[in-house]
Order: C-alpha cells, then structure tokens, then sequence
C-alpha cells in the first residue's frame, strides 16, 4: 500500500470531521500528480464520504454556532495531545493535559472535604478554628479560580468538541455558572458581619455543598466506563450517598439541639456536660442517633424533646425512608442482574450438552467443553 493510499484509508476512517484533503502535505511524496479533473472527483467523493459517514441525526458544528442543548463532558475524546492549550487556542485548556487533569481530580478531592467539613463545622465548632479557617479560605479561592477554568474548558454536544468562547460561555451561563458561583462565595462570612451573633447564619456555609455537582460529573462517567466493573460503581455510589447523607443529619442534629439549649436533646439525655469541648466524641454520639434512625433500628436513647427537632427529625425519616428505597432497588437490580446472567448460563450449558450428548460425544470430551464454557464464564 503506498503511502498516498494510507492516507485515504486515513482520512475515510475519521472522514465525519474532515474530508481527504485535510490530511494530505504538499511533500510530492504524499500526494501525486494527478490531473485537475481527477483531483475534483476525488474532492466530491470525500464530501460524500464525510456525509455518509457522520452518524444520524448529528448536527454539524462550526465555531460561530450557537449551541443547543446537550451534555456537557469533560472526559471527551479530544486528542492525544498533552499540551496546556486545546490544539494550539489559547486560553482554551486541553483536557488531556496533566495539569488540567490534576486540576480536576483536585477540585473532586476537596469537593469530598467539603461536605465533610462544611456540616461538621457549623454543628460542633462556634467559631473554627485558625488552622481550619485558613484552609477554607485557600478551598474557596480554589473554587472561584475554577469558575474562571469553566469559561477556558472545552465541551462537547452532541459528539462536537466545542472552543468557541462564546458558545462555551452561553451554556456555561445558562445554568451551571450560577451554582458554582453560589457554592464559591462565602455567604457564611457575609451573613457574620450583617448579623453578628446570630446561630443560624452559620448554615448559609451550606452553599459550598452545591459543589457536589463535581461527583455527579465524575459518577456519571465512571458508570459509562466499560473498563471499570459496573457493580462495583453503583455500590461505591450507595455507600457514599448513605455515608455524606448520615454525616450530615448527625452534624445538624446536633446544631439543632445546641440552638435549643437548654432545652434541647443533649441537656435532656445529659451529655451536653461531660462532652463540652470534644467535638469528636459529640460526633460519634449524634453520629449514632443518625445511623440507628436510618436504619430504623430506633432504640430511643436518643430522641427529640421539643417543636424544632421534632420537625428535623420528621424530615429526616421522610428522606431516610426514600433513600432506602432507592438503595434497596438498586441493589435488588444488581443482584437480578446478576441472578439473570446465571440462568442464562445454565441454559446456554444445557442446550450444548443436549447437543452433544445427541451427536453421541464421549463423556470425557462432553466435560471438557462444558470445562471451558464455564472458564469463559469466570
């Protein structure tokens, strides 16, 4: 094959985004002398071919379209280029870049610090401390540089890779630029210096959780990854969804009944007292309410005493009780799944060994293939 006709077989393979002659040098070479009218045949049939190739219903996209809507990825198949900028734009960063990418898992990884930290301090410290304020701080300068990434990032609609800026700005402001812009702002601190003093100002910190949508961007790709087993993500995501939903009852239980003192819950069983000043063992206690309270186990040791946290508690056997249902669902799907594979399986096994035990095949040989279907199974 000579080089000229590599390269058609090249450009026919990825003709949805280009046509033959995109992929041709001016190195005589490369492409040889042909005439004008053999060049403009060649030229019609790569349109053709970049038409029938784009699957159905793709629109196609220019730089100067307005986007419709789609799903946006930061996953995308661009490249295999590794440099900071996409295909050379500047100020458009390549996701495949390792400084990007870090970026990203970074921003996921604080993401998880967040609603750890976020629910756990409102509930058990009145003021954090110095250390903890100061890496708040950095976390949300972080979030507001990474607002500004947002607008420099690539999407994809529809399969198109998009680097227009204003295509790319139009969809981010649409929707997702208000979100992390509310979860990047500290109206905790804001909400102190207009109302100094007051509890419940605290819970405005409640704004960075929206930075989960981060999780959600990285479970849904993780789910459509066929190299990762598919079993093993839906259950990482039950156990995070119980784990962040449980800590954050705890945390507010907790707050709650500190608002209400001294007539709250802590005051009423006696533990207020003995643990004032250790945050962690307040933890583990409202920790336990919140776990025997979603697993309906109730031992009622611990209880709501008065109009507020009996509202709180009311709520949260509501959400308690959906939650439930939908790991219970999803667990009962996995587990049919797999129940199904089994009897597809034993029938596949069955209808082989009828089959040979009707050609007469020897026992020995009849075990051996009946071996190998279940190694192919494994």
């Amino acid at each position: 094959m000579t080089t000229f006709q590599r390269t058609v077989r090249k450009s026919m393979e990825g003709a949805t985004h280009m046509n033959v002659f995109s992929a041709f040098s001016d190195d005589s070479d490369t492409v040889p002398n042909l005439s004008s009218n053999t060049m403009e045949k060649i030229k019609l049939a790569a349109r053709k071919m970049s038409t029938n190739f784009r699957r159905p219903n793709q629109p196609s996209y220019t730089g100067d379209e307005e986007l419709g809507m789609g799903s946006d990825s930061v996953f995308a198949d661009y490249t295999n280029d590794r440099s900071l900028w996409y295909e050379g734009q500047p100020l458009i960063f390549n996701p495949k870049n390792y400084f990007y990418m870090l970026w990203w898992q970074m921003s996921v990884l604080l993401t998880y610090w967040n609603l750890f930290q976020v629910p756990f301090s409102c509930a058990y410290y009145g003021s954090r401390p110095h250390t903890i304020d100061l890496v708040v701080w950095v976390v949300d300068f972080f979030f507001l540089l990474d607002v500004v990434v947002s607008f420099c990032t690539p999407i994809t609609v529809n399969g198109h890779v998009i680097t227009n800026r204003s295509a790319i700005a139009t969809r981010y402001i649409s929707f997702h630029f208000w979100v992390d812009l509310s979860a990047a702002i500290p109206f905790d601190r804001i909400g102190e210096l207009a109302a100094p003093g007051n509890p419940y100002v605290s819970l405005l910190a409640f704004t960075r959780v929206l930075r989960i949508r981060r999780l959600f961007m990285l479970q849904d790709k993780l789910e459509k990854t066929i190299s990762i087993n598919y079993e093993g993500v839906v259950i990482c995501k039950l156990l995070t969804m119980v784990a962040v939903l449980a800590h954050m009852e705890a945390c507010l239980f907790w707050f709650i009944g500190a608002v209400q003192e001294p007539n709250g819950w802590m005051h009423e069983m006696g533990v207020i007292d003995e643990m004032m000043g250790q945050p962690w063992r307040q933890y583990l206690i409202s920790l336990y309410w919140a776990i025997t309270t979603f697993t309906t186990v109730g031992y009622g040791d611990l209880h709501p005493v008065n109009q507020a946290e009996q509202t709180f508690v009311i709520f949260v056997m509501v959400i308690n009780m959906g939650m439930t249902a939908y790991v219970i669902g999803n667990i009962t799907l996995l587990t049919t799944k797999v129940d199904q594979k089994i009897l597809n399986f034993r029938a596949k096994v069955s209808e082989v060994n009828s089959y040979l035990l009707y050609k007469d095949i020897p026992s020995d040989l009849r075990n051996i293939a009946i071996q190998q279907l279940e190694t192919n199974q494994e």
